[in-house]
């Protein structure tokens, strides 16, 4: 079950990053990744904790590919509300000019307190 659930968590992200997912030697493999916006690693871990080498792995293959890079790490008793780890300048890059963070948040709360 771990390889297959790793698989399908890997295509619904990739999906969700409106890319396609497939391992080399696969039916719909892309070696060159023409149509591809982002570096994209999935991890799912049992911990929840991020580990370094998938940072530096996402950070190299991100170089490799001159892509952005991100990674989403899944923890595998519930991968329905994972983490992401980005390529920060690619984060400012796609952030509105003055977006605050902290009013954002501070507008969630409010519209919970509702």
């Amino acid at each position: 079950m771990g390889e297959r659930a790793h698989k399908t968590f890997q295509r619904r992200w990739c999906r969700r990053f409106g890319q396609e997912s497939a391992w080399v030697g696969e039916p719909g493999s892309d070696s060159k990744h023409e149509t591809r916006t982002l570096s994209l690693e999935v991890k799912r871990t049992t911990s929840g904790v991020v580990r370094n080498a998938w940072v530096e792995q996402a950070q190299r293959q991100g170089r490799s590919e001159q892509l952005p890079w991100v990674l989403v790490i899944g923890r595998k008793a519930n991968d329905a509300a994972p983490i992401a780890v980005v390529d920060a300048a690619w984060l400012a890059s796609i952030l509105p000019p003055g977006f605050n963070a902290a009013a954002v948040a501070a507008d969630e709360r409010a519209e919970e307190d509702l």
